[in-house]
């Protein structure tokens, strides 16, 4: 197996998964350098149909040089979008993002337990996790795969999408 960190994160694999996201969650990926300006270009092509909102700004960020800014142009796009997400809500859904796709990618890691107390340390150690992350000591209760998967599946209903079936 390779020893691999979780920022191998394929945001082009995820949206496979979570199809859905805002700009200011986008905003988010990139400012924290989750998903790449790549990325939104990619997310960006996915979803620009004809008549759709605001496809004149999403034609923009489709057709943008390598040396342009994406920011002004995501900016304008969550003015537009009119949806004011608390950052927690955001951090939230890129946590399960990240977790969600190790989770389907765990057969080429060694060290994943070891990744999730990364994660869980990169994202301020939130209690939601403390069931699956191998060093919070838990009187009695089990660490491991069985509550990372009950979360998962909770942040499924939460977004509203599919648990995977399969993984890799």
């Amino acid at each position: 197996m390779i020893d691999l960190t979780y920022k191998d994160f394929a945001f082009t694999e995820i949206i496979d998964y979570i199809p859905s996201w805002s700009w200011s969650e986008l905003k988010f990926g990139v400012e924290n350098h989750i998903i790449s300006k790549n990325n939104i270009i990619d997310y960006a092509k996915d979803i620009l149909e004809e008549n759709m909102q605001n496809f004149e700004l999403v034609l923009e960020i489709v057709i943008l040089d390598d040396n342009e800014d994406i920011l002004p142009l995501i900016n304008k796009l969550i003015i537009l979008e009119n949806k004011n997400i608390e950052t927690t809500i955001i951090i939230d859904k890129w946590r399960f993002a990240i977790l969600l796709y190790l989770y389907m990618n765990k057969e080429k890691y060694s060290n994943v337990y070891e990744i999730i107390g990364e994660i869980a340390a990169d994202f301020n150690h939130p209690e939601d996790m403390d069931e699956f992350i191998y060093y919070k000591p838990v009187g009695g209760v089990g660490r491991g795969g069985i509550h990372w998967e009950n979360y998962l599946r909770e942040q499924c209903i939460r977004y509203n999408v599919d648990f995977p079936s399969k993984h890799n």
